[in-house]
């Protein structure tokens, strides 16, 4: 008697009946015993029941930082191959409004063996993380995560200009640069650079661009800061304001209307020749009375040094100080020179004083009512030291001389829209105004 035990592999599912048979020699006589001849003890035939496995794909979705995470939707496409796919087969996830809609994706009844799970390329937008070899066994099923993080994209405007200061009528010339500073590319980008009531677009083809386009094919690569180069002309103060556009690879707009703050910024270029004659600022009463209070001097103009000077009778035997009324203003353009308003004459330094007194309120007007350089600042910084120490009479009236020729620079220019009218000359109401004596002592 004897017995063997036979294992089957097979390559394919479902059941059926194994018949074996054996031929032995046994001193001569041949003999065969057959599964189910009911000559063998224990000897039947048997039943094949195919055990098979299982494969699921999980799909992970990371869009942490991402502005457009709520309405992102794409398909993800995996390719699976092994034992039961030779050929490899696909299946497909879907991603919704930021939303994964049927993971996980599985495969049930497969033959046990060593598979590949591989997702195809889902765009430049996404890192993929998981996926390759997995094993799948009899009786289980076995498990594929893959992850996909989306890029973030990014970009930062600037602009500058080649002056912060500028005559009426001149050019300025403004350099504007976007930066992809993010992590993917980005196509069709715009700058929008706007000022007053006019709007430039600025792109890739357009004449003032002058370089950045590192592989020259229309796209802005991580780490590409495109340029252009803009010359305009202005006659006023002007804020330029530039705005950058560009879609991501899926085709988001990646701008400051969408969050990306840093893709609007704004400079501005101050005009500052226009400039009016002491004798304008002295008869135009209104408009120098709007220009004390409501420009930078606010109602506040100091002459020399010392204290405020809240009425006609303060700041008695000091060096002026800070007007506060424009009675105190109008009385320092008609304070006569050569005598004080009770005719008592005035000595050579405080006459000096006086005339350059109604030229350096002229300065002061013109300055916080169109706006000055740096120098012209340090002109009236040096007028009013040299007021205040009432020692040099040379030096008083060269600075006084000085301060009329500003005051005479730019009076061919116009005045900006942006001030009221200057209304008719009322030199008799200015003269009304007009308090001398709170000049009798300089």
């Amino acid at each position: 008697s004897g017995s063997c035990t036979v294992t089957v592999n097979s390559a394919t599912p479902g059941s059926v009946d194994l018949h074996a048979s054996t031929t032995v020699n046994v001193l001569g006589v041949v003999l065969t015993r057959e599964t189910g001849d009911g000559l063998s003890q224990d000897s039947t035939n048997a039943t094949k029941t195919w055990v098979a496995g299982g494969l699921e794909i999980v799909k992970n979705i990371n869009l942490s930082g991402y502005p457009f995470s709520t309405s992102t939707t794409q398909d993800f496409t995996f390719t699976v191959q092994g034992p039961s796919f030779p050929s490899g087969t696909s299946a497909v996830i879907h991603v919704v409004n930021g939303e994964v809609t049927n993971s996980p994706v599985g495969f049930s009844n497969i033959i046990p063996g060593a598979y590949t799970v591989t997702e195809n390329d889902p765009g430049i937008a996404w890192t993929v993380a998981g996926g390759s070899g997995v094993t799948v066994n009899a009786n289980a099923t076995s498990t594929v995560t893959v992850t996909n993080t989306i890029k973030l994209p990014h970009t930062t405007i600037s602009i500058s200009s080649n002056t912060q200061e500028t005559l009426p009528g001149e050019n300025v010339i403004l350099t504007i640069s976007d930066t992809n500073d993010g992590a993917v590319p980005l196509s069709n980008n715009t700058v929008t650079l706007t000022y007053g009531a006019t709007t430039f677009v600025l792109d890739r083809a357009t004449s003032t661009f002058t370089g950045g386009d590192t592989t020259n094919v229309g796209v802005m690569d991580p780490g590409e800061t495109w340029t252009w180069t803009v010359t305009v002309l202005i006659s006023a103060d002007t804020t330029f304001t530039v705005s950058g556009d560009g879609l991501d690879p899926l085709g988001n707009h990646i701008s400051t209307a969408n969050g990306y703050t840093t893709e609007t910024k704004s400079i501005q270029v101050k005009v500052i020749g226009t400039t009016r004659t002491l004798g304008f600022w002295q008869t135009h009463t209104d408009f120098t009375t709007w220009v004390f209070g409501h420009t930078t001097l606010n109602g506040s103009m100091l002459i020399g040094s010392g204290p405020d000077c809240p009425s006609n009778t303060s700041c008695v035997g000091t060096s002026k100080g800070v007007l506060k009324i424009m009675s105190q203003v109008f009385g320092g353009f008609y304070a006569p020179m050569a005598k004080t308003s009770t005719g008592v004459k005035r000595n050579q330094i405080d006459q000096a004083r006086i005339n350059m007194l109604q030229q350096l309120l002229a300065a002061k007007l013109n300055c916080a009512a169109f706006g000055c350089s740096t120098a012209t600042q340090t002109l009236i910084n040096n007028a009013d030291a040299a007021y205040a120490a009432g020692t040099n009479k040379n030096l008083i009236l060269s600075l006084s001389g000085q301060l009329d020729t500003y005051n005479n620079s730019g009076d061919t220019y116009a005045i900006p829209s942006g001030l009221p009218a200057t209304g008719k000359a009322t030199p008799k109401t200015s003269q009304s105004l007009a308090n001398l004596a709170f000049w009798n002592q300089p």
